[in-house]
């Protein structure tokens, strides 16, 4: 069994969250203190706004954090399963499991490419296929875009990037021993 706890970069994410803080705070203070404002409750209600997002972007990338897990299914056939993490891993919830034999394409994503990585991940946004983002980072330099066919349907994951992890990952690698794979031949 291999398993791997994504460790967290949330550098932007805390960015992020500093300024819209920090926003509700100045647009609440503007309210308070000129009471004869015109719209006073416009500024208000995108203060609201700037408070509910930032709650947001704390409640999933910082309080929150994933498991990756191969195992061994019922069958003997290899899963993936991704827990969830919250509460310092005082509790974890399966979020996730997949069968690695269901696997049908594996594409290393790097924000170093020159582009090529967002121009993929915007394309299937634009083709509206839904993504399970499962990364630990708001933008990780490295991620891994996962498609499966489990339970009848097309799924897509996205995962955090591992090199062992993107090895036990690739199509090939659910049919044959692990010591004979290899994931640079993508």
């Amino acid at each position: 069994m291999y398993q791997w706890i994504p460790p967290k970069n949330n550098k932007t994410a805390q960015k992020i969250i500093l300024i819209l803080l920090v926003g509700a705070a100045v647009l609440f203070g503007m309210t308070a203190l000129l009471p004869d404002m015109a719209y006073r409750w416009a500024y208000q209600l995108i203060a609201i706004g700037l408070l509910t997002l930032s709650l947001f972007l704390v409640t999933r990338y910082i309080t929150r954090s994933y498991l990756y897990r191969i195992c061994e299914g019922e069958d003997g056939a290899r899963d993936l399963e991704i827990v969830e993490l919250t509460g310092n891993g005082k509790r974890q919830t399966v979020v996730c499991r997949i069968g690695l034999g269901g696997i049908t394409q594996l594409t290393l994503l790097d924000l170093s490419d020159g582009g090529k990585s967002e121009t993929l991940l915007a394309e299937y946004k634009r083709d509206k296929k839904k993504i399970f983002d499962y990364c630990v980072d708001l933008q990780p330099s490295k991620s891994c875009l996962l498609r499966c066919r489990e339970g009848g349907e097309e799924l897509t994951l996205r995962l955090e990037y591992d090199p062992i992890l993107f090895e036990h990952l690739t199509p090939v690698a659910a049919k044959t021993p692990i010591s004979q794979t290899d994931p640079t031949e993508e």
